[in-house]
C-alpha cells in the first residue's frame, strides 16, 4: 500500500498513526492528537495540516 502524503508529513514531525478508519488519527509522544481527513478536499490541504501540526506542537510546548 502506498503511503499517503499526510502520513509522511505527520511522521516527519514525530507523530505515529494510531487509527485509520474514517479519518487518520495520529498521536505524538508529547500527548498531542491530530485528526486529518483521508482524502484531500483541495490543493492546500497538506499545507493546512502542516500548519495545524505546528500549532499543536507550539501550544503543547508553551503549556509545559
Amino acid at each position: 500500500m502506498k503511503k499517503s502524503p499526510v502520513i509522511k508529513l505527520a511522521r516527519s514531525y514525530g507523530f505515529e498513526l494510531i487509527r485509520a478508519s474514517n479519518h487518520l488519527v495520529f498521536a505524538h509522544p508529547s500527548g498531542c492528537r491530530l485528526v486529518a481527513s483521508k482524502t484531500a478536499s483541495d490543493n492546500r490541504a497538506l499545507k493546512n495540516i502542516e500548519r495545524d501540526i505546528k500549532a499543536l506542537l507550539r501550544t503543547k510546548a508553551q503549556a509545559s
